[in-house]
């Protein structure tokens, strides 16, 4: 019975140390600098749009729309940090207090171990009228495989997340 108990203890703890967060209604952004400022996403037409797969899985192969994805990861981020983040099909800007931002996806890959999988996004992000590009890396973890759509959601949240604490310094 001990057993047991110990056994239950190690896989709850490891169930929750392992996993990534991907919500951000807690975060620590400078909310300042953010004030009274729209930024708006576009997804680059030059991103990849498809899911790659690596080590052992089982079930059927599901790809998600990317662009659905990405547009879904800025509403959400936009909801839970309260801030003005928008998705759109073009780069338009017409307000000062727009920033526009440039996103190409250069990689999604979906890394399976025998105990987790984890989703990983490469996106370069580029502002209008600032030539430098922002390199974002973002993982996402989880101890079962999910599935494609809300993995690479919570991964794409990271990304714009990091992003944006990149912009503030």
């Amino acid at each position: 019975m001990k057993t047991v108990k110990i056994l239950s203890f190690l896989i709850a703890l490891t169930s929750i140390s392992c996993a990534t967060t991907s919500n951000f209604a807690k975060n620590d952004l400078k909310n300042d600098f953010f004030k009274n400022k729209t930024i708006t996403f576009t997804l680059n037409e030059k991103s990849k749009m498809n899911v790659s797969y690596s080590g052992p899985r089982a079930g059927f192969e599901r790809q998600p729309d990317v662009k659905e994805a990405f547009k879904k990861s800025i509403e959400e981020l936009a909801y839970e940090t309260k801030l003005d983040l928008k998705f759109k099909e073009t780069s338009n800007t017409t307000s000062t207090s727009e920033m526009n931002v440039d996103a190409e996806v250069t990689e999604i890959l979906w890394v399976f171990n025998l105990s987790s999988a984890t989703m990983k996004t490469t996106i370069n992000y580029t502002l209008k009228n600032d030539p430098k590009v922002h390199t974002i890396n973002s993982n996402y973890k989880n101890m079962t495989a999910g599935n494609e759509k809300n993995n690479l959601i919570r991964t794409f949240k990271i990304a714009n997340y990091s992003l944006l604490k990149e912009l503030e310094k």
